[in-house]
């Protein structure tokens, strides 16, 4: 026979492994839900960029290697973006992530610096509200990433305490990456 002591030891540790699981898998769904808002900003960024190369390729034929350089990392980070939304938890595509995000910013930087110096762009009314929107959408991706983030660090903190550090590899959970784009 059983001592009622060790069932109820037994019992409480089943709990606590119950409740663990059941608190990671909610800080999850929370990562997922912060990253759908983040891949949302990116993809709203990622398709004005047609818009920007469309109003200013006339006026700027000579920046061809800067407006080819615009698409190009704009499609790296979006491919990136794209296996990052299948695979949140996976530390290598999040940084490819990270990477291609931060590559293509400088780009689309050095672009929208190039357009800022351009007055006869600047007298389109298109121009003016697509780097307006621009600055928002700069402004909206930060908010969402610092909220991804925030997420992350949640659900890793959740995973150090003693003795949920050991129980989560054993129950399948893993330190989540951050999003480190500036």
């Amino acid at each position: 026979m059983i001592p009622t002591s060790l069932l109820l030891l037994i019992g409480i540790f089943g709990f606590y492994l119950w409740n663990l699981s059941r608190s990671l898998k909610k800080a999850q769904n929370q990562i997922r839900a912060a990253f759908i808002q983040v891949d949302l900003e990116l993809q709203k960024r990622n398709a004005r960029i047609p818009e920007f190369i469309e109003i200013s390729k006339k006026n700027l034929a000579q920046e061809r290697p800067l407006l080819e350089s615009l698409v190009q990392k704009r499609n790296e980070a979006s491919a990136a973006l794209q296996r990052a939304t299948i695979h949140p938890f996976d530390q290598e595509i999040m940084n490819s992530l990270c990477l291609k995000e931060m590559e293509f910013q400088k780009v689309l930087t050095l672009f929208i610096n190039l357009l800022s110096t351009q007055e006869k762009l600047l007298t389109q009314p298109p121009l003016i509200e697509l780097l307006q929107t621009e600055k928002n959408s700069q402004h909206q991706i930060r908010t969402t990433i610092e909220s991804y983030n925030q997420s992350i660090s949640q659900y890793n903190l959740a995973q150090e305490p003693f003795p949920a550090f050991i129980l989560c590899s054993f129950l399948g959970f893993h330190k989540a990456p951050l999003l480190l784009v500036s």
